[in-house]
């Protein structure tokens, strides 16, 4: 059930209904090294007889939507899983975390994903990915198999990472016919996306960016895509990165994040504000720690809807800092029950004013 500070949804919403994502969800096989790799170069493993640390569930999408659901938000996923070993442990650990399988698509023509996460001694990393099927959520798979249930949602999430863009942009176009808020994590830069990750073209990119009501790019993605007409660079304040990206594409509200160096945030009605990071983190593991920050987006929209004064950015700012430090703290990318909720609420006692799950 809903309590009485999530009742108040985003301007125009109706209904109350989950928060739903379509992308990445994943077997994370996690191993600990001495430096990360670099090209040309050998490496060694921090323990020379252990080759594997952890098989974990995460997935950009998937983290999201589980830092959303401890902090009180109902969500479900769309998402194509095998019936493999690494499908049953995903959607063995969304019951655990309470995000609905009800809209999954299960059989064996599908492959769950999986990523290979590399760590150093100071919990910085480096990510694999195999997609496997998710990248079969194309425009047509997307018509067909989830954009039915969107008039259902109170949000739409997704990310430029693993589903293609013109499945991203298809959901996207659904949500706005249904007058539902829609939210874009913009988690591998653009050269990425239509290069190695080969998702799409970048004029399939600058429309899914146009599409979207919230953004969340890196600033490095930020960079590229506003540099030779804004002028922006990796000096540029981060709150003013976040006010030229919302002039370009038309956003309800950008965020835009640089890993210690924090936050920058700006929409229309509350103007700019810049979120530092919160001091005493210890990092164990960086992965996840911007899906985290997401999650709590997320919540905070879901609670409190689109800000409407500095304060109430503010606000958003620290809910979401507080889930992506509470995130580095630990192993993995998804929130430790007992242990992660109570370490938001003590970076952000704002954390305290949503319902937790």
């Amino acid at each position: 059930m809903l309590g009485r500070s999530l009742g108040r949804l985003f301007s125009g919403a109706s209904g109350s209904g989950p928060v739903l994502g379509c992308g990445s969800n994943v077997v994370d096989i996690i191993s600990r090294v001495r430096a990360l790799p670099q090209a040309g170069e050998k490496g060694y493993f921090e323990d020379p007889e252990v080759l594997v640390n952890a098989r974990i569930v995460g997935g950009v999408t998937l983290n999201h939507l589980a830092w959303a659901s401890a902090l009180g938000v109902p969500t479900g996923l769309f998402a194509f899983q095998g019936t493999d070993d690494n499908g049953v442990m995903v959607r063995n650990k969304m019951d655990d975390l309470g995000i609905s399988t009800e809209h999954l698509q299960v059989g064996p023509q599908y492959v769950t994903s999986v990523s290979h996460i590399f760590l150093d001694t100071t919990g910085e990393r480096c990510i694999m990915m195999a997609p496997a099927s998710t990248t079969k959520i194309n425009a047509a798979a997307m018509a067909e198999h989830f954009a039915p249930a969107v008039p259902g949602a109170s949000i739409i999430t997704s990310e430029i990472s693993q589903v293609p863009l013109a499945g991203v942009g298809a959901l996207f176009d659904a949500a706005a016919a249904a007058g539902k808020l829609s939210m874009l994590d913009v988690d591998v830069p653009p050269s990425v996306a239509v290069g190695e990750a080969g998702l799409g073209s970048m004029d399939e990119v600058h429309s899914v960016l146009e599409r979207a009501d919230v953004l969340k790019p890196t600033l490095s993605a930020a960079v590229e895509l506003l540099a030779a007409e804004h002028g922006v660079t990796d000096a540029t304040p981060l709150a003013e990165v976040a006010a030229a990206m919302a002039a370009r594409y038309g956003s309800k509200l950008v965020v835009v994040t640089d890993g210690s160096r924090g936050s920058g945030l700006w929409n229309a009605a509350a103007g700019g504000v810049e979120q530092p990071c919160f001091g005493g983190v210890q990092q164990q593991d960086a992965t996840g720690a911007g899906d985290a920050y997401f999650g709590g987006l997320v919540a905070g929209l879901h609670a409190w809807g689109l800000p409407e004064d500095a304060a109430g950015m503010s606000r958003l700012a620290r809910v979401a800092s507080a889930a992506g430090a509470a995130c580095a703290e630990v192993l993995g990318a998804l929130p430790v029950e007992g242990v992660s909720h109570a370490r938001m609420l003590q970076l952000a006692a704002d954390v305290g004013n949503l319902q937790v799950r």
